[in-house]
């Protein structure tokens, strides 16, 4: 094992815990601004601007 893969078992936990929040705080936000809002669109329009975002600090790494 790489010295990489092993640091990388340290953070994988936190990195998760971390996307996890960011969902949930614009989950929060959205049905705060959105008195009627459909969570499952939400959800969708969520976790769309996640992928968009880790696509972009993709090729920011390149």
């Amino acid at each position: 094992m790489r010295a990489e893969d092993q640091a990388m078992q340290t953070q994988h936990d936190e990195i998760i815990s971390e996307m996890s929040a960011i969902y949930k705080a614009n989950m929060k936000f959205i049905g705060y601004s959105v008195p009627e809002c459909d969570e499952t669109y939400a959800r969708e329009l969520i976790l769309k601007a996640m992928q968009e975002a880790l696509v972009a600090v993709e090729k920011e790494s390149l």
